[in-house]
């Protein structure tokens, strides 16, 4: 008779646990910023991200596993909370609306040590006439190191938002007419030579971050040496003023090709590792391995280019242009990717494709499709 009641209790155990399991939940705790001469304070918040399902992804566990970051509160709420306290209002101070339009964090997991990220891009409006206007952009970024970066997101956040109200600060706003703000969850560029697909030419340079590669404005134009590789193969590029090996780098642009640092999507490989995109749209595409935690202790091939991977590890891996997020190419993401095209999406699952070349075949094909985001 007590193993009904016991298998009862392990099981509601089990499905609390799965629950706790669905993010790691992060606390934003806000304190008063002294800004000199702070002439005014963040009445409300507009929430203009492309996605809000959770706010990154953090390595939790023994094992790494990747989980979602998600905030202890709604993200309304939360951020509500954080400029009461933040930019406490009082008479005279002039009321702004803060447009939200990143908010993200993620980690860089190396063999014997980490990096934490915290992303933040704010939008600080006016309302003039009825009418939105933007009186400032703003962009921060905030990375620390360490053994375990999973518990100091909060922080990060913190402090990247800090730094975005205190560039609000040092702009001439009061001063500024401001532009109307048309809201929407595509990103646009400023013109054609600010797109990194519609640009006659993309720009040489090594990119900073997702933003850079986008815009087509890379931060850095030291020259690099790239060397040959086959197709798939997995490069180490180096400065060409001293051979360093590029190891932080977010990707780079030879002026027609696009490399991606492997760190971004797959910790577990050697530092500086880049994979070449063989597939350029608003869903760029390459071939390479991409593992969870639990398929950590990848082992270096040979070759001085690069490493060697195994064949049943490959998959195709996306870059989607309008979120910044790497996909690995499965059955569920390619009929999510190939879904607002049902032909194309009959003809993938009639073929039941699992090579990554064919995969990337059909990202392509949907690309040619749909050319812009």
């Amino acid at each position: 008779m007590l193993k009904n009641p016991l298998c009862i209790i392990a099981m509601v155990l089990l499905a609390t646990g799965a629950i706790a399991q669905r993010g790691f939940t992060v606390e934003l705790l806000p304190t008063s910023i002294d800004i000199s001469h702070r002439q005014f304070y963040i009445d409300s918040v507009i929430d203009n991200r492309v996605m809000r399902d959770d706010i990154g992804e953090a390595h939790v566990g023994m094992n790494n596993t990747t989980m979602p970051v998600v905030l202890s509160r709604s993200f309304a709420k939360t951020m509500k909370f954080y400029f009461d306290i933040t930019t406490k209002r009082a008479e005279g101070l002039t009321p702004m609306i803060a447009v939200i339009n990143e908010l993200r964090v993620y980690e860089k997991v190396y063999s014997m040590k980490e990096r934490g990220v915290a992303d933040v891009n704010i939008t600080f409006c006016v309302i003039d006439d009825g009418m939105l206007k933007i009186i400032a952009e703003t962009f921060n970024r905030q990375e620390s190191g360490g053994r375990d970066v999973t518990n100091a997101h909060g922080k990060r956040i913190d402090l990247a938002m800090r730094e975005c109200l205190k560039q609000l600060q040092s702009t001439n706003w009061k001063e500024n007419v401001g532009t109307p703000l048309v809201l929407g969850k595509e990103w646009k560029a400023i013109d054609d030579v600010h797109s990194i697909l519609r640009a006659d030419r993309k720009t040489y340079g090594s990119y900073y971050n997702f933003y850079d590669l986008r815009s087509n404005t890379p931060g850095d134009t030291e020259r690099v040496i790239v060397p040959d590789g086959d197709p798939g193969e997995l490069l180490m590029l180096r400065t060409g003023s001293s051979g360093k090996k590029i190891v932080e780098a977010y990707g780079f642009c030879d002026g027609e090709n696009i490399f991606i640092n492997t760190l971004f999507y797959n910790g577990y490989k050697v530092r500086g590792v880049f994979a070449k995109v063989e597939v350029i749209g608003p869903y760029m595409a390459w071939v390479d391995d991409y593992r969870s935690g639990g398929q950590a202790g990848l082992s270096a091939g040979s070759g001085l280019l690069g490493i060697a991977i195994p064949s049943s590890d490959r998959t195709g891996i996306v870059l989607d242009l309008r979120t910044g997020l790497f996909i690995p190419l499965r059955p569920e993401t390619m009929s999510k990717i190939l879904g607002p095209e049902p032909r194309l999406l009959q003809e993938y699952l009639k073929g039941r494709v699992r090579d990554p070349q064919t995969q990337l075949s059909f990202i392509k094909r949907f690309n040619e499709l749909h050319p812009d985001l």
